[in-house]
């Protein structure tokens, strides 16, 4: 039975030209496939590019070579919710998540509608009228993925969103995560340096080497499996052997 793929990175490459410098290689032929519904993540050394790829995906840089492939389902490049928030300041938490709906023409009524759904599902009900000062950082992502959602993507693209939010808030929000995979289908590609978040919470999981990245090895974690310590141990071998291929 053939495999419903949502992402396809097909031999992707990616250099930086400095003013008078060589070009600095940072993604090197990257390889890999995300299937629908999956919460995949990447997984890689600091500076090998992870969120250089992100943005490729979404549509925000260009690569030098190869392709990203999206399925028929994505009507549009997939939103980026950030490790900041990046929500505007003077716009109330309604107004944030309605933002894309405005951009879309999306009716008054219609874009109420779906506004207040968004605000019920990720349990913002009562924080309509409050600015992203007013609120907390765990409050305030929930409110950005509210707004990338409101862009009505299948395909999420997180890069370490919730890095500066508390174990419990992180744990609440992952947990709304795996819910709106569940309920409505959605592909999330997540970047992270937490090996403990990765195992716990992907179906997938893409270890990059150090720059130009490409793909050590695609690992499936073990649902259920409690005792991480193995896989963990695995994990931090080939980040430390995806360092030394490229000293």
């Amino acid at each position: 039975m053939p495999r419903d793929i949502e992402i396809q990175v097909r031999g992707v490459c990616k250099a930086f030209q400095m003013p008078g410098q060589k070009p600095l290689p940072v993604l090197g032929a990257l390889d890999f496939e995300v299937e629908r519904g999956a919460f995949a993540t990447l997984l890689g050394p600091s500076g090998c590019g992870k969120t250089t790829l992100l943005r490729i995906i979404a549509g925000l840089e260009k690569q030098d070579a190869g392709e990203v492939c999206l399925s028929n389902r994505c009507l549009l490049k997939p939103p980026i919710i950030w490790q900041e928030h990046r929500l505007f300041p003077w716009r109330t938490v309604t107004g944030n998540i309605a933002f894309p709906l405005e951009i879309a023409r999306v009716g008054k009524v219609a874009a109420k509608e779906k506004t207040d759904a968004l605000m019920r599902l990720v349990g913002l009900e009562g924080f309509g009228n409050y600015y992203p000062d007013q609120i907390s950082g765990g409050m305030a992502q929930r409110v950005a993925i509210a707004r990338a959602l409101a862009t009505e993507s299948l395909c999420l693209l997180m890069d370490e969103p919730f890095a500066s939010v508390d174990y419990q808030t992180k744990q609440a929000l992952f947990r709304e995560l795996q819910h709106l995979l569940q309920e409505h289908g959605l592909t999330i590609l997540y970047v992270t340096h937490d090996l403990r978040d990765a195992i716990q919470f992907s179906d997938v999981i893409f270890v990059l080497s150090a720059r130009p990245a490409r793909v050590l090895e695609t690992i499936h974690p073990p649902a259920g499996d409690l005792n991480s310590s193995p896989l963990e141990e695995r994990l931090w071998a080939l980040l430390r052997q995806g360092k030394q291929d490229r000293q």
